[in-house]
Parts: structure tokens; sequence; C-alpha cells
């Protein structure tokens, strides 16, 4: 926690959490992560992409990764925000990469929205076979389930549409 606290002194609404964390039981401690992973939550609802506090919602993605870091959906959003900051030619962008390979890593059967991001990824870098590879896979692996949301249908038709372009093209 201290460590989490000096890398983030400017995210003071989760510095008492953790501070609080280091000296409490582990149940307690899992507690004070699950909320300081909550108040991150409501700032990134607040510091979206319409606000452009890029620098200010990633810090907070990244403690949220630092907390929970098991979690695929905040892999997801990290990665997610930092691709909206950066250019396909940026140094960083490898990274932003491996933060949505690290997603389907740790979750590849429930979210068809982190194929979406990575293959959309590959292609912004030119990287088409590697963008219809991971399209291939989420076709694969999604569209014979019958339990999908309409959200996780609508990736699923937009991720065929991708593929189907770049298979013709």
């Amino acid at each position: 926690a201290k460590q989490l606290q000096q890398s983030y002194q400017g995210s003071l609404l989760a510095a008492p959490y953790l501070d609080q964390a280091e000296r409490l039981t582990p149940q307690r401690s899992s507690l004070l992560r699950t909320r300081a992973q909550n108040e991150m939550n409501m700032i990134l609802d607040r510091l979206g992409e319409k606000d452009h506090h890029y620098q200010q919602a990633a810090e907070a993605a990244t403690l949220r990764t630092m907390l929970t870091p098991h979690d695929a959906d905040a892999w997801f959003l990290l990665s997610d925000i930092k691709r909206m900051a950066i250019s396909k030619d940026d140094p960083q962008f490898q990274a932003v990469i491996a933060m949505s390979q690290k997603s389907l890593r740790l979750d590849p059967w429930n979210h068809p929205k982190y194929y979406l991001q990575l293959g959309m990824l590959h292609e912004r870098q030119d990287r088409m076979q590697e963008a219809q590879t991971v399209y291939e896979t989420a076709v694969e692996r999604f569209s014979l389930r019958s339990n999908l949301s309409s959200e996780d249908l609508q990736t699923i038709k937009t991720i065929n549409a991708r593929l189907q372009k770049l298979l013709s093209s």
C-alpha cells in the first residue's frame, strides 16, 4: 500500500483507504480496497472521453489495476483510456496492446469487447493479419452462444463486419 500511495500521491481520494488497508486485517483490507476501487470508478465516470482528462483517468485506471491486478475489466478500461490519448506511432502504443492482451488472458470467454478492442488496436497499426486472427477467435468463441447480452450481440456484429472487411481487402 505504501508503494501505491507514493506512486499516486495525486490520487488523494484513494490514498486514505490504502493507508488504512495497510494496518488492518485481510478482510477489512479487502473491503477498503473495494471502496478505493469504487471511488476510482466514480472518478472514471466523471473523467470520460468528453472531458479530455485522459491523464487523470489513466492514473485512476492504473491505480485500479494495481488494486485489482487480476480484474480483466480493469485492464480493458486502462487500455481503452490510454488508446484514446496516444497515436499509433507513440512508443507507448505497444504497452496499450499488452494491456488489452492481458484483459483477454484474464478472461477470454465472457467479453467480446476485449477482442474488438485488441483487433482495432492491431488495425490501427496496420497489422491486419493479427487483427484478423483476433476477430476470427472472437467469432469462433461467441457466435454460437445464446446467452449474450444485446451489447455483446452488437459487438459480435461489429467484429463480423470488421472481419469481412479485412477478408475482402
